[in-house]
């Protein structure tokens, strides 16, 4: 959570903005090499820039795959 002030041209008005994210994680392994699955759903609410929301990732899916050893 922050907050923004209104800066003429670039940004229309002053407010707060916010981002949460929530997932999962599960790990697999097998003697000293293993393996670890995610995913992460993230919602924002960013200011726009000039009218582009520049920085946002709201409702985006994240999903990846780790590997160790």
């Amino acid at each position: 959570i922050g907050q923004y002030e209104r800066l003429p041209g670039i940004v229309d008005n002053s407010g707060v903005y916010w981002r949460e994210d929530i997932g999962a994680e599960s790990y697999f392994c097998k003697g000293k090499r293993g393996a670890a699955l995610w995913a992460k759903f993230i919602w924002d609410d960013v200011p726009a820039v000039r009218g582009l929301p520049v920085f946002s990732k709201d409702k985006l899916l994240e999903i990846g795959v780790s590997f160790f050893n």
